[in-house]
């Protein structure tokens, strides 16, 4: 069967998986935002509509997210596979929104699962991440002032060579006339 161009291979979900991060206790993490989708929310408390939210997924996985991959993986479900990894959910009226790509930080913590049967290591806070920029470098510029500064000491090296020279000429010339 032709496989289609929007399908994943298992080298591609490999590679995919293989720059991920594994999360196995509380903490603050630095987490690259792989994607931020809309998803609306189902109406409660009497809301006429759900709410939309942000899904704001990272290149952090917890064991289980691992354990999980694994196995789908094994079952040829490669999608599902690569889909695992921790996310949060974001309002956009009130919350920092990341964008694809961007370093954040995040807090995870042992939370309490739906079922009720133990905890789970989430993302509980994601926030900006600011980072100082540093400068780009002009090599050219660079090696010319270098360049620049051993032209200098060689001239300096140079003249007191020569200031050397005309120092012992000069004792020379006196030693003759006292002579």
């Amino acid at each position: 069967m032709p496989q289609s161009q929007n399908e994943l291979t298992a080298d591609a979900v490999i590679n995919i998986l293989n720059s991920r991060t594994v999360v196995s206790r509380p903490g603050s993490y630095k987490a690259r935002v792989t994607s931020v989708h809309p998803y609306i929310r189902k109406p409660k408390n009497g809301e006429s509509e759900g709410r939309t939210i942000l899904i704001v997924n990272t290149d952090l996985m917890n064991n289980y997210q691992v354990e999980r991959a694994v196995a789908l993986i094994q079952s040829g479900n490669f999608q599902e596979g690569v889909n695992q990894s921790l996310s949060s959910s974001v309002r956009p009226e009130k919350d920092y929104i990341p964008k694809k790509g961007e370093i954040v930080k995040v807090y995870i913590d042992q939370v309490p699962v739906k079922d009720g049967k133990g905890n789970a290591l989430l993302i509980t806070n994601l926030s900006e991440m600011p980072l100082e920029k540093g400068e780009k470098i002009n090599f050219t510029e660079t090696l010319e002032q270098i360049n620049n500064v051993e032209n200098d000491v060689m001239d300096m090296d140079v003249m007191d060579s020569f200031m050397n020279e005309s120092s012992q000429d000069e004792r020379q010339y006196q030693n003759k006339t006292q002579q």
